[in-house]
């Protein structure tokens, strides 16, 4: 992969040789997989449980059964000469503002040395690594109430559903024909919506994948793009992984997403500009917002600093707008993105090199949240979080930001 100059070339590379061959051409996805996996630096291939969290396998995998971000081996650390994987220092900090996951603190002071890293076939910059985020809210998921036999009616709003194990779940989706595929998918994203609301995520996130798996029978029997899962059903995936502070996760289901959103419009034969805009994205709109950030800063010249100014006033007036749409619609979750966009990275200077969290907008926007629900746990430990942080002195972490 080194050699043919990176993932973009190498999937250029593939297509070339199958057209040659005669052969077919593979899937994006069985490109990125084979990218990754090829990455001649060890440490900046996924480990099975990264992969395990990437779309592609959503619909297959059992969500109680991956290991949890801060269980995984820093990835630098543990390709070191002689490194015993039990010792090895977990994952405990975030990158900004790729917002990977792979590194321990002690092994991501190699980044901060480069501000660069690779993975999976990609190299990526850095703004600034953040040690211990995101904050982990408890799970309150009870497995002895995941019932592991579906019941029946699932499909047709007979029966309610329950908390499922994935097992059930999965004899679910087995159960129904391609017919009642998509309205068992309906039924399974509703309940994940609600079990995601009182913090009931391991659960949720075994029902968003059981939809995803029958939106997936659904669409290859009638030929639709609907077997690639709904906008629905990615968007809860994306949020329950963004809740349980796997970010990775969540920013790869929300590119998803957005595609998605692309397809639903050209269906519906176009939309107008003000529809596309007024399109929420519940938690994703934290992503969105970076996103903003970060093409507007690479847009901006260094030695134009008023236009830099200019840029950034712009990132925080569309969030602004975005707010104001949530709150007409009551959509609490993107308030709370937009109070963690605000807690983690807030007002930067140009070009961004630290973070400057704005504690009194962050807060604004997550007692707004509350106002909306106050079933969520996320929501609340964002405040209490805040209000620590106020009635404390103030502390730098020797991670964030980096040392120029």
């Amino acid at each position: 992969l080194d050699l043919l100059g990176g993932f973009e070339v190498f999937r250029t590379w593939l297509y070339d040789r199958c057209e040659m061959f005669g052969l077919a051409v593979p899937e994006d996805t069985i490109v990125e997989v084979l990218a990754a996996m090829l990455e001649p630096l060890p440490s900046a291939r996924p480990t099975t449980d990264d992969l395990l969290d990437w779309p592609c396998f959503a619909p297959f995998v059992d969500a109680t059964l991956v290991l949890p971000i801060t269980e995984r081996p820093c990835v630098i650390l543990s390709h070191r000469p002689n490194a015993e994987h039990s010792k090895v220092p977990r994952r405990d900090v975030l990158t900004v503002p790729g917002f990977h996951q792979i590194f321990s603190r002690e092994g991501a002071r190699e980044v901060e040395k480069t501000r660069r890293y690779q993975w999976c076939g990609s190299e990526f910059g850095v703004w600034w690594l953040a040690a211990g985020e995101p904050r982990l809210i408890p799970d309150l998921t009870d497995p002895s109430k995941m019932e592991d036999v579906p019941p029946a009616g699932l499909h047709d709003g007979t029966a309610a559903v329950p908390p499922l194990t994935a097992r059930a779940a999965a004899a679910a989706v087995a159960s129904v024909s391609p017919e009642d595929a998509k309205p068992l998918a309906f039924a399974l994203s509703s309940a994940a919506d609600r079990l995601r609301t009182h913090s009931w995520l391991a659960a949720a996130e075994v029902l968003y994948r059981a939809a995803l798996a029958a939106e997936l029978k659904a669409g290859e029997e009638g030929g639709s793009s609907a077997a690639s899962g709904s906008f629905r059903s990615w968007l809860g995936l994306a949020a329950c992984c963004f809740v349980r502070g796997r970010m990775m996760a969540a920013k790869r289901c929300f590119a998803i997403v957005q595609a998605r959103a692309q397809e639903d419009e050209h269906a519906a034969g176009g939309v107008t500009a003000m529809a596309r805009d007024c399109r929420l994205f519940g938690f994703c709109e934290f992503f969105l917002a970076t996103e903003g950030l970060d093409a507007r800063c690479a847009a901006t010249p260094r030695n134009k600093p008023s236009e830099a100014m200019s840029a950034l006033r712009a990132t925080h007036v569309s969030m602004y707008y975005r707010s104001t749409l949530a709150t007409e619609v009551g959509n609490w979750e993107v308030l709370a993105a937009l109070g963690e966009f605000y807690r983690l990275i807030g007002c930067p200077e140009w070009p961004p090199s630290e973070p400057a969290p704005d504690m009194a907008t962050a807060m604004s926007y997550f007692e707004q949240a509350k106002a909306m629900t106050e079933t969520s746990a996320f929501v609340q430990d964002r405040l209490d979080c805040l209000a620590e942080r106020a009635a404390e002195p103030e502390e730098e972490d020797a991670l964030s930001p980096m040392s120029n």
